[in-house]
Formats: C-alpha cells, structure tokens, sequence
C-alpha cells in the first residue's frame, strides 16, 4: 500500500481571533502574530537514584496568549481601554476565541485579563503592538488532525 499524502497548507485568512466576541483585525507580519503558550509543563518527571521514575502531573491549565498588531489595529484602541481600566482598579475580565479554519486548531477561555500592554516606539518606520493575554483555563477543542 502507498503511503497517503496528504495537501495541506496555512494562510493567515483562516484564523479568527475574538476578544468579547469582537474580531481581532490587522495583524502584523511574520510567523508569530498569534501565539498560546502553556505557562506549566504537562508534567515533570523525577528519577531516583536507584533508577525508579514518576511523572508529577500540573493539573495548570493556563496559557499566555501573545498577539501582535499593526500599529493601525483598531484593536490597539480597544485594548488600550482595557488596560487602562486595569491600572485604574477595575478588575474587567474577557473572553477569547481562537479557531483556525484549515487546520481544525481551536480553542477557548473565559476570565482573560491582560497582563502587558505593548511598548510605544515611534521612528521613520511603523512598529508593531504586542499585547499579552493570561487566560486562567484554555479549553482546546478536540480535533483530528490527520490521526485517523
């Protein structure tokens, strides 16, 4: 039997990103506008001196989710409120959304509070916004992926 191959391929047009529902618009360039990062490992394995081995396993299901915006983004304007809400003492937690169409990737979050706010540069050339999001539980949603 010959081996399947399989045609994929991954644009950009494909993902949705939402934050309350809402869209996220204007990327900026490159290969890690969007990012969700675990913040504990699955597990950490121990192994005794005589050989003896055990997985501890994080029961942590939070992520850090990194994006990054043109400086255009009408979503700058928009985050920029949510941080300023932050600093002034209101405690206004999102929800988020991610889905991309190709792949089947997805997943969710509910309590998401952002944690950093982009650096402003100004220079002969327009500079991206990154903005950090901590979500408490990410939820990602079960998918195939090609497995069978």
């Amino acid at each position: 039997m010959a081996d399947r191959k399989v045609y994929s391929g991954h644009a950009m047009k494909n993902c949705v990103f939402t934050i309350d529902g809402r869209e996220v618009t204007n990327f900026a360039e490159g290969d890690d506008v969007f990012s969700v990062a675990w913040t504990s490992a699955i597990g950490e394995p121990v192994v005794g001196a005589d050989g003896c081995a055990i997985v501890s396993y994080s029961m942590d299901e939070s992520v850090t989710i990194t994006i990054k915006l043109m400086q255009t983004s009408p979503f700058n304007k928009f985050l920029m409120n949510k941080a300023a809400q932050v600093r002034g003492g209101l405690q206004n937690p999102f929800s988020v959304a991610f889905t991309d169409t190709a792949s089947g990737e997805s997943g969710s979050g509910e309590q998401a509070v952002l944690i950093a706010a982009p650096q402003i540069d100004k220079g002969a050339k327009s500079t991206d916004r990154e903005w950090q999001i901590f979500v408490p539980v990410w939820k990602m949603d079960q998918t195939n992926y090609g497995l069978g």
